[in-house]
């Protein structure tokens, strides 16, 4: 396995321009504290985000805010939870489901029927009809990145793997695009249009792991690239349908990221990530890629 899996996602509903998109400049902390922040969803009212004490590295909470306010817990307790609705998920006694939570309100609920199973389910984003997650069954070791349409109650695999050495990891839905990555045990990025139906694989030079992508409304996809270890000349890249993997932000060497969200409101796109001073600390960064 080549990434820890992340935690809470509230999904949402760059501007791909003509010329070659400029790299970042640099990123900015969204949240940095002493605790262990991973996880983070956006939309233009609220944010939310996975957070635990590195005295107890498994303990995640999931807290959300209205921006430019205080946070509140999402997740209840005496649980862990790892990810205007937010989808996250929640372990309570062994057992890893993905669960709903209204951000007005502040209520939880379970998803539709078909989300949750005996399985292990995990890492959900929500966009629109469409919630994508994973799902493990630890008998077999097999592990799925599902799509479910609450408009239809009818889930699509989207990628499956088999063996402790492989992973399948949920990336993001947005819009009309999903994106995830397969790791046999090397990792690549794959993107679904919902409208056409065409899937295709983020062309990937051979050497390199490619992993933990977002997807923006206009389908330009964000991704980790890297070697084998954490942290190993990690960056952040970009990619349009049809075009070459552009760099969209370096990392210095011994950080890498975890997860990526990414956030459209009017021409800004921003990346949302989880950054990782390799191997343990982790916070919330974020820069502009329009």
């Amino acid at each position: 396995m080549r990434r820890t899996m992340l935690i809470a996602m509230l999904a949402v509903v760059a501007l791909i321009g003509s010329a070659l998109p400029a790299l970042a400049s640099r990123a900015v902390p969204v949240i940095a504290t002493p605790a262990l922040e991973e996880g983070f969803g956006a939309s233009t009212s609220y944010i939310d985000w996975g957070s635990a004490p590195k005295s107890s590295p498994h303990a995640f909470v999931v807290y959300a805010k209205k921006r430019g306010g205080s946070r509140f817990r999402v997740s209840a307790a005496g649980t862990k939870a790892f990810g205007t609705t937010l989808t996250y998920q929640q372990i309570d006694h062994g057992n890893s489901d993905i669960k709903m939570f209204d951000l007005v309100t502040k209520k939880r609920s379970d998803p539709p029927a078909g989300v949750d199973t005996g399985a292990w389910e995990y890492g959900p984003t929500v966009s629109g009809n469409f919630i994508q997650f994973a799902r493990w069954f630890p008998s077999t070791s097999q592990r799925s990145v599902m799509l479910f349409n609450t408009a239809t109650s009818r889930s699509m695999t989207l990628g499956t793997v088999r063996g402790r050495k492989n992973y399948a990891e949920p990336g993001q839905v947005n819009g009309t695009f999903a994106t995830w990555a397969v790791c046999t045990p090397k990792c690549n990025v794959y993107l679904l249009n919902l409208t056409t139906g065409h899937r295709i694989k983020v062309p990937n030079p051979g050497s390199t792991y490619q992993y933990n992508p977002g997807v923006s409304v206009k389908g330009t996809v964000f991704f980790g690239r890297s070697g084998a270890a954490c942290g190993s000349h990690a960056n952040i890249y970009r990619y349009t349908p049809g075009g070459t993997p552009r760099l969209a932000l370096r990392l210095p060497n011994g950080v890498d990221e975890a997860q990526i969200f990414v956030f459209t409101s009017g021409n800004k796109t921003t990346v949302y990530f989880d950054r990782s001073v390799c191997p343990h600390a982790f916070d919330i960064y974020k820069f502009t890629a329009s």
